[in-house]
């Protein structure tokens, strides 16, 4: 039997086991003893929307029509909470996007959770954390401890007609399993990690795409140990090790029995090549709490090799040791959040540039009295993020990449006005974020985004009348490698309510002045719209909206586009079975004479 067939298996075994030994048979029989007496409680609602479209000036950038269908239900049952939801439309003719977006469920009993359909789990930071699958998986916390494992799909295939700038699904279907189990206590908590991923073979890819040549079949393995130990009343120690075996081509020549070892094989558990790389990751950090600040002091080293396909992406060959400090003041009207330290790179001195540099971040919130907020704050941290940007406002779909965020600003001003009867609010807020896209698996410090936001934005209302609006005004400037766009937004919005709050009605106008690389453009965006609820259970929703491009010198630019849609809504709820009989009252007892 092949390894990869043998560690499926025993992780089926594992899983299997772990299930049968969690069961809690003795609350399930005393369930169907009574199971005349049981409920099944069944909630939810369905959805139904019909989407029209039309556009003039430019080819149409969607389906004239198209129908989406929504549904929730949630099931109960002897103590069994079996949420389910999905979503399905007609399949998108033109661009040939999926027919559905998501489809999941996440039934509970007691300290029992199956997964199932598209699902997220995290592990751990070294090993899963911040990726979604499709396919199956189970956790059990029996009391303090927590088995948690799943199997399933990370990606699809590349969709070659999306105009993304980023891969962020890879060029091939990416299969993965994994599981944690532990044992997490009051004052120790220890617990194991296991991640595995896998690229299937596909027929038809292209040998290479806008972004470079397609990346080889891969394969990922990684196992890690976190633990937690508190040390009296206040302290607590805590860390992670991680070790990771990641083949950047599985079709490569395997290593002979000779160049084998712990190391690259992964303790038996992977099947090494000439193109393996192997890697450690770990932190330590010590904890001090009291009720009014906390210390925290850490440090975190990742070699090159290390890599984790259950990540978004993660630095190489990178070391930093931090302090961070939170305070309260002033009665807890202000709360001062600090962290701070030194990175270094280039440890193993195989590159000629190497990086020393000082990292921050703080974060700030006050709130000095009911009608006045501010928060603010800073960081230089890396963060890998996924970003969106409409950088071809001919383009299907917005461009998806990832990206390493180097630093961000912001800062923020609330003053509330009005009384109680009539409130009202103003709001401003300030944005600077500088971030570097991800390609390949590699930070690209040529292809770096700058963005700067600041927005001020006034809110009113009548609640007794059913009136609230509100009106703004945004500026963005975007810069995107060679792609620059500035835009002055001012907003003006009402919602109003009508027939005792059954007919809920809105008005949103927004006028965009945008530049783009020397290009002036007007876009004026309309949307009228309204929900009527018809009974306690039904509701009837229908919405306008019309986008008007004009002022460029190009023809090409200049366009109109008309959207709309009726909606239909139902909601649900009920049990079936037997009824609680209602307590009755014993008759008096009669006087002794």
């Amino acid at each position: 039997m092949p390894n990869s067939s043998r560690h499926t298996l025993l992780f089926v075994l594992l899983l299997a086991s772990c299930v049968s030994a969690a069961q809690d048979v003795e609350a399930t029989v005393n369930r169907l003893k009574n199971l005349k007496e049981q409920q099944l409680s069944i909630t939810g609602g369905i959805n139904l929307t019909s989407q029209f479209y039309d556009a003039v000036g430019i080819a149409n950038r969607r389906d004239n029509f198209q129908w989406v269908a929504r549904a929730n239900l949630n099931f109960s049952f002897l103590g069994i909470n079996a949420p389910f939801s999905f979503v399905f439309s007609e399949a998108n003719q033109n661009f040939g996007l999926p027919s559905y977006s998501f489809v999941g469920i996440s039934p509970r009993y007691k300290w029992a959770t199956l997964h199932a359909g598209d699902r997220s789990m995290s592990f751990s930071r070294y090993t899963m954390g911040g990726i979604s699958f499709r396919g199956g998986g189970l956790t059990l916390e029996p009391g303090k401890f927590h088995f948690s494992g799943f199997y399933g799909k990370l990606n699809r295939a590349l969709a070659n007609d999306l105009n993304t700038l980023g891969d962020l699904n890879g060029f091939y279907q990416r299969n993965g399993y994994g599981f944690r189990m532990g044992y997490g206590g009051k004052s120790t908590a220890v617990y194991a990690n296991f991640f595995a991923a896998d690229d299937q073979e596909a027929d038809g890819l292209p040998p290479q795409t806008e972004l470079g040549p397609v990346l080889g079949l891969q394969n990922n393995k990684v196992i890690s140990i976190e633990g937690r130990q508190q040390l009296g009343k206040n302290i607590s120690l805590f860390g992670e090790l991680a070790h990771s075996a990641f083949n950047g081509n599985r079709s490569a020549a395997p290593l002979t029995d000779a160049d084998t070892n712990f190391g690259n094989s992964l303790l038996g558990l992977f099947s090494p090549t000439e193109e393996t790389q192997t890697g450690q990751a770990y932190q330590i950090g010590l904890a001090y709490n009291q009720q009014k600040y906390g210390l925290q002091a850490r440090y975190e080293r990742i070699t090159r090799g290390f890599r984790t396909l259950g990540a978004l992406f993660f630095n190489k060959d990178s070391e930093n040791i931090t302090l961070g400090l939170n305070r309260s003041f002033l009665e807890n009207k202000l709360t001062v959040f600090v962290n701070g330290g030194l990175e270094r790179t280039n440890l193993d001195s195989e590159e000629q540039e190497s990086t020393n540099r000082i990292i921050a971040s703080a974060n700030l919130n006050y709130r000095p009295t009911d009608k006045w907020m501010l928060s603010g704050g800073y960081s230089n941290f890396r963060n890998d993020t996924k970003l969106r940007a409409r950088t071809n406002l001919l383009a299907p779909v917005d461009s998806i990449f990832l990206a390493q965020v180097n630093q961000s600003a912001n800062v923020m001003v609330m003053r509330q006005l009005g009384n109680k009867d009539k409130p009202s609010s103003v709001r401003l807020m300030l944005m600077r974020q500088q971030a570097n896209n991800i390609i390949n698996d590699e930070v690209n410090a040529n292809a770096n985004s700058l963005v700067t936001i600041a927005s001020l934005a006034y809110t009113a209302g009548n609640p007794d009348a059913g009136l609230q609006w509100n009106t703004g005004l945004t500026y963005n400037r975007t810069n995107i490698g060679m792609i620059s766009n500035n835009a002055l937004s001012p907003t003006l919005g009402v919602n109003k309510n009508f027939f005792n709050n059954a007919l809920a009605t809105h008005l949103q106008s927004a006028l965009s002045l945008t530049e783009q690389n020397g290009d002036n453009n007007r876009v004026f965006n309309l949307s009228l719209g309204g929900t009527y609820r018809l009974a306690n259970s039904h509701r009837l929703g229908l919405r306008a909206n019309h986008i008007n491009r004009f002022g460029s010198e190009l023809a090409d630019r200049n366009f109109r586009e008309w959207y709309g849609s009726l909606t239909y809504g139902y909601s649900f709820g009920g049990a079936l079975g037997r009824k609680e009989k209602p307590a009755t009252e014993s008759p008096p007892t009669p006087e002794k004479k």
